[in-house]
């Protein structure tokens, strides 16, 4: 049985839920998909040159005419992620997902801590098409996109220091007692003990600088450029009125204007002080998307980054956050509003966009007394730059 804990038990903080076992699992058995779980430690230590970053589809799966495969690898070492496509949650965890998906075009979500910008993936004939979705729960990097192949082996060696400490206190120890008792030489205990005490006060700090370093060059191996701005619906020609950026800009035509709408999502996930394997039930809840309306017509919206195109003048964009659990198996009690609105004012000007920033957070605990998940009217934050 999986079990979860915090990982953070500051309130304001967002909640990952790092989990024991996080093995990629899939949520519904009737979909066509093999999951894996991550690469062990030994097995990446003994390879000494450049790491795999995609194992090739295992043997179960066999796309047939009309469909390809989705490989999703998932490098969360603390966490486990929701990965949904075309808005649908299909598993939760580390290690490598293959699905089988009808050939065109798919959007891939993956929530954690934090929402994080969906990507379109171009499912081809009996083809494999991959990405990659990477989390640091130290520095809070996320990034979901085109992975490289292989990246560079990256040493890790805080578990050798950890391992030093550990051993040197050991010994220390036994040394200082032997010398103080059986000796009877009060100044080589002392000199042992504070010799001990150096090397271990040393080693631990030196272990969390050296797992910073690794953590930060992993970041900065994953530091992929801004994917290409994606017409929705997706592949759209000529004129069209909204675009998921992915980090670019897609430009405003002359005379037209644009809103830019950030939207991100802070998942607050409580499961309580001590390990539960209840918890399950929690790891696999999805945060619905907002709903947008500008002017008062609805939009098309997901969290992430995107681009309205609009007459220039004053516009109102309103934004709401449902605040409900989505996608769990276990009932589910909410208290207060079931979502959270926002409106906001802005002008856009002619050649140009204006960026509108909403910033949501949701809370959900799973209380294994009451055997049901409790969740909280959301907040929601909008602010236009």
């Amino acid at each position: 049985m999986r079990s979860y804990r915090l990982h953070d038990d500051d309130p304001r903080a967002p909640r990952p839920l790092r989990i024991a076992d996080n093995a990629m699992f899939v949520f519904d058995d009737t979909v066509r998909a093999a999951a894996r779980p991550p690469i062990g430690k030994t097995e990446a230590a003994m390879n000494q040159g450049p790491r795999a970053t995609y194992r090739e589809p295992g043997g179960t799966i066999h796309p047939g005419p009309g469909e390809g495969v989705l490989s999703i690898a998932v490098d969360a070492e603390e966490t486990a992620p929701v990965i949904a496509v075309d808005g649908r949650p299909v598993a939760a965890g580390a290690g490598q997902l293959d699905l089988v998906l009808p050939v065109g075009a798919h959007s891939v979500e993956v929530q954690g801590a934090r929402t994080v910008d969906p990507v379109v993936v171009r499912i081809e004939q009996e083809a494999v098409r991959r990405i990659g979705y990477y989390e640091d729960p130290l520095t809070g990097h996320r990034v979901l996109g085109d992975f490289p192949e292989t990246l560079e082996r990256v040493g890790d060696n805080s578990g050798c220091l950890v391992w030093i400490a550990q051993a040197a206190l050991l010994v220390g120890v036994i040394w200082a007692l032997v010398a103080a008792f059986v000796q009877q030489n009060i100044t080589v205990a002392v000199v042992v003990a504070a010799a001990t005490a150096l090397v271990a006060a040393a080693g631990l700090p030196l272990s969390r600088l050296a797992k910073r370093a690794y953590r930060r060059k992993r970041a900065e191996q994953l530091r992929l450029p801004a994917r290409a701005p994606e017409p929705y619906p997706w592949g759209a020609d000529g004129d069209f009125g909204a675009v998921l950026r992915g980090g670019a800009d897609p430009g405003v035509p002359p005379g037209r204007a644009a809103i830019d709408l950030d939207l991100e999502c802070a998942r607050h996930l409580r499961i309580g002080r001590r390990k539960a394997a209840s918890g399950g039930f929690l790891a696999r809840m999805w945060t619905p998307p907002p709903r947008v309306e500008i002017d008062g017509v609805a939009q098309p919206a997901s969290w992430g980054r995107w681009r309205y195109a609009v007459a220039p003048g004053p516009h109102r964009v309103s934004v709401a956050v449902d605040g409900r659990a989505a996608n769990v198996t276990v009932p589910v009690r909410h208290d207060g509003a079931v979502t959270e609105r926002g409106d906001i004012e802005v002008t856009a000007q002619p050649g140009a966009a204006v960026t509108v920033r909403a910033d949501a957070d949701v809370f959900a605990a799973w209380r294994a007394g009451a055997g049901q998940v409790e969740t909280r009217t959301p907040t929601l934050r909008l602010e236009a730059n």
